[in-house]
């Protein structure tokens, strides 16, 4: 009963450093402009290679929208499609480029996080799949640290035609300027369509959270207040 007493005031402190302000896990907003092809078409975006398409769900032979992101309106983003007979598909992908100044500001020395995440999926067996990735650049364009989200295999779907949630959290390379966003379709498998599918793709960068002298205070009451009431105890 003591164990358990004393287990309680030690959680009520911790709660205390836990939710006190500021919100210690506050994400960002998303930087991405088009993050979700709601545009339907592919604005904000830059073609590298191939042809990157922008697709409804259910048109055709690709995910519906049962299957797709969780609100993921209308459209998604898709690899490459050519029409029925005019060759086969392959590897295309888009990138976009998004300026962390007004931000970041490294002269504070404060540190920062960022979660980049997106629904990716792909069309029953078929092993076509996307690759995301950021990468921080510094003020020279020069790559600080790249970083790859996970990429959504056929197993990772258990062979259905589905899109998949995945996210990355980590922290922001110290100097970064500007952050790249890739998104490489894959093809491997099948004819016309690149069955490689993202929606939803997110990319916010936040504060990494220092607890305010306040926060301390109510963690440490907390604690002192535990022991106090273990001594009472032992009596």
């Amino acid at each position: 009963m003591r164990k358990s007493i004393l287990t309680k005031i030690i959680t009520t402190g911790l709660l205390l450093y836990a939710f006190a302000p500021p919100a210690l896990a506050q994400a960002g907003l998303n930087l991405l402009a088009n993050s979700g092809a709601e545009t339907g078409n592919l604005s904000g975006w830059t073609t590298l290679y191939g042809r990157p398409q922008v697709v409804r769900y259910g048109d055709g032979e690709v995910v519906p929208k049962a299957n797709g992101a969780e609100n993921g309106g209308d459209y998604f983003f898709m690899g490459d499609r050519v029409p029925w007979g005019q060759g086969q598909a392959a590897n295309s992908a888009l990138f976009q480029v998004v300026d962390l100044q007004g931000i970041v500001d490294w002269s504070t020395g404060e540190n920062y996080s960022f979660t980049l995440s997106a629904w990716q999926g792909g069309w029953a067996t078929q092993k076509d799949r996307a690759e995301i990735s950021v990468s921080f650049l510094d003020a020279n364009n020069n790559v600080l640290h790249t970083f790859q989200l996970h990429s959504v295999t056929n197993d990772d779907r258990g062979n259905q035609t589905i899109m998949v949630y995945t996210e990355l959290i980590d922290a922001v390379s110290f100097g970064a300027t500007q952050a790249r966003v890739d998104i490489n379709f894959l093809f491997f498998d099948g004819s016309w369509e690149n069955d490689s599918y993202v929606d939803n793709i997110r990319l916010s960068v936040y504060p990494v959270p220092i607890p305010e002298p306040a926060v301390y205070g109510a963690l440490l009451a907390g604690l002192a207040g535990a022991f106090a009431f273990a001594r009472r105890s032992r009596r």
